[in-house]
């Protein structure tokens, strides 16, 4: 929640993340309890990111804005994990400094603005870009963010995601019956995606496969991981339109199309 500072009346935000107040990690820990770890970690990466010389670095170099984190108490516990828990002291980009929310972006220059932030980013990180010339920082940057980045890579999803696709449609398709159901494709829609859903999960996100991984090097950046509308704000200074980018649990190394499709 917002902190209002005194004197001065400044503001920051404070986060708290708490495994065993949490009522979704009570049912991940019944249902799906290898999310319980993926989740700590991901709490990890947005403390270990947000603190790391490459952040600050891209910051200065791009303007790209990416609240400041005043401080991190990062207790992931590997063992149990519902036992982990997460702190962060984060700059405040609020309403009375200008800065709100789309739910839905529907206007082109949000949508010009949002993508060129997440440009400059992944220009930044680029494989062969000069930050990977300073090696201290590339290795500190490199352990501190997910290998292969992206909350909807199948990595970090259930094993059986991309075998229930057809059983999916099947339940849900109704839904979408009068705006698809003159397609051709209308009927058997679930099954002809469930037969191409893991080899372009791959594709996608190569650098969670070894072998895909060499191949596709050379495109390799940085990605945000979850640049859904949830996740931007904006705020309009004279003629420019500013962007803010946060929540970066699920950020790592993967391709630029993919985190912006």
């Amino acid at each position: 929640g917002r902190v209002h500072l005194f004197p001065g009346g400044e503001t920051a935000f404070y986060k708290r993340i708490a495994f065993e107040d949490l009522e979704h990690a009570q049912e991940k820990l019944r249902d799906a309890p290898h999310k319980l770890v993926r989740d700590a970690k991901s709490y990890h990466v947005v403390g270990s990111f947000l603190l790391s010389k490459g952040c600050d670095d891209m910051v200065k170099a791009t303007g790209v804005r990416i609240p400041k984190c005043y401080d991190a108490q990062l207790e992931p516990n590997d063992a149990n994990p519902m036992l982990s828990k997460f702190s962060f002291l984060l700059e405040d980009l609020s309403p009375a400094k200008g800065w709100y929310q789309q739910w839905l972006l529907c206007d082109l220059e949000d949508c010009k603005a949002a993508l060129s932030s997440f440009a400059k980013i992944h220009a930044y990180f680029w494989t062969g870009s000069s930050f990977w010339d300073d090696a201290n920082a590339a290795e500190e940057f490199e352990e501190s963010v997910w290998e292969s980045g992206s909350y909807v890579q199948p990595e970090a999803q259930n094993w059986n995601q991309c075998k229930i696709v057809a059983e999916e449609w099947a339940k849900k398709k109704q839904r979408f019956e009068k705006e698809l159901h003159s397609f051709a494709w209308w009927d058997d829609l679930g099954e002809r995606l469930e037969s191409v859903a893991e080899g372009c999960g791959h594709l996608a996100h190569p650098f969670a496969d070894e072998t895909l991984s060499a191949k596709y090097q050379k495109y390799r950046t940085f990605c945000h991981g979850d640049p859904k509308a949830a996740n931007l704000l904006f705020r309009k200074a004279h003629s420019d339109l500013e962007v803010g980018l946060v929540d970066f649990q699920w950020s790592g190394f993967g391709l630029a199309a993919t985190d912006i499709a």
